[in-house]
């Protein structure tokens, strides 16, 4: 086995006892532990998150995501099965009073297995599939699944592509306003396509496929497919994809734009 795997492998297994990679310091180490405890319920009882639906815990209700973030926790489902799911957990100590630089955050991190038999979850220890990311995941995306982070490149896109858009409706060519040139199909498109070089080469990366328009007098309606790329938070050596679709609607005509609009929505 190459070294690198042997590492990787040791890696995940550390993580999953929540001793700690040999990266962790002493205090993520010690975040670590104190979280594959509580997960596992080794202070006392299986965690009340266990008894979600398998299905649904990719997708939190509020509640769930409330009472995590308030440990400052969060999760990836890394996939499920019908006995079962893994998850990947991470965990920031909250920091003490400053300026004491004793108090700042640690970054836990470990891997479960939430299990259930004849409907009773129960929380084991579980290997990593790789090595998981040194920093917490966010809290605030939509679902927690393992292409969490691709789902929120597909996000940044379409927020982009809203900007250009209001930028084609707004102003001329040489940026001057109010707009009096004419705008059509072919300029939204533009628009669109415009968004996509800022995510072209990175991680972090994006493809926009216009796959079909339309216009009815001044309304122009166009149907785009967004493939986010990002890196895999459970398994910093790969990277997961994200499709999403979403309709762009813009009225073309000169005194119909409104600053505060947003042209895209998802299918």
């Amino acid at each position: 086995m190459p070294v690198a795997t042997r590492l990787t492998a040791a890696c995940a297994l550390t993580l999953a006892l929540a001793t700690g990679c040999s990266s962790q310091s002493g205090d993520e180490r010690i975040v670590s532990q104190r979280l594959l405890k509580d997960l596992t319920g080794q202070g006392g009882g299986v965690p009340w998150w266990a008894a979600a639906d398998l299905n649904k815990l990719a997708t939190p209700s509020q509640q769930v995501r409330e009472a995590l973030k308030n440990m400052n926790s969060v999760y990836r489902v890394i996939e499920v099965d019908q006995e079962g799911a893994l998850l990947a957990f991470w965990r920031v100590n909250a920091p003490g009073p400053e300026p004491f630089n004793r108090n700042r955050v640690a970054l836990g991190s470990t891997c479960v297995r939430l299990q259930k038999t004849k409907g009773e979850p129960a929380v084991v220890a579980a290997d990593c599939p790789g090595e998981l990311a040194d920093k917490m995941p966010s809290a605030d995306i939509d679902g927690w699944g393992r292409d969490a982070e691709a789902v929120g490149v597909c996000a940044m896109v379409a927020a982009q592509i809203s900007d250009e858009v209001r930028w084609t409706l707004f102003y001329n060519d040489d940026a001057t306003a109010p707009r009096t040139q004419v705008r059509n199909t072919d300029s939204i498109i533009a628009a669109i396509k415009k968004a996509n070089q800022l995510f072209l080469d990175g991680p972090t990366s994006a493809k926009i496929t216009v796959e079909r328009a339309q216009r009815i007098g001044s309304a122009v309606t166009i149907h785009v497919r967004v493939d986010g790329t990002a890196i895999d938070a459970t398994d910093n050596a790969r990277n997961v994809t994200a499709t999403r679709r979403y309709l762009v609607r813009a009225d073309v005509s000169i005194h119909s734009a409104n600053g505060y609009q947003n042209w895209v929505s998802e299918e």
